[in-house]
């Protein structure tokens, strides 16, 4: 991964995002599939003619933001 996009906008959870990331599974690999779909949209975003219809974008943003609201409840939860 390139960039941890969470930790930057939750410096605050820094310390939990790591640990959770090392001692849980399940969150790990929510973790992953977040941070990958994060960096495919942002190659599309900075790419003029990516090849991705509006469509397919719109369904990864949606899958990302579905993402991003389990792995904020779960950091709650946990």
């Amino acid at each position: 991964m390139e960039t941890d996009t969470l930790i930057m906008e939750q410096p605050e959870n820094n310390r939990k995002l790591h640990d959770l990331k090392e001692n849980d599974l399940n969150f790990r690999h929510m973790y992953i599939n977040y941070e990958e779909l994060e960096t495919l949209l942002r190659f599309y975003s900075q790419q003029k003619n990516s090849g991705a219809n509006k469509k397919h974008i719109d369904e990864l943003e949606k899958k990302r933001d579905h993402l991003k609201h389990h792995i904020n409840r779960y950091l709650y939860e946990h």
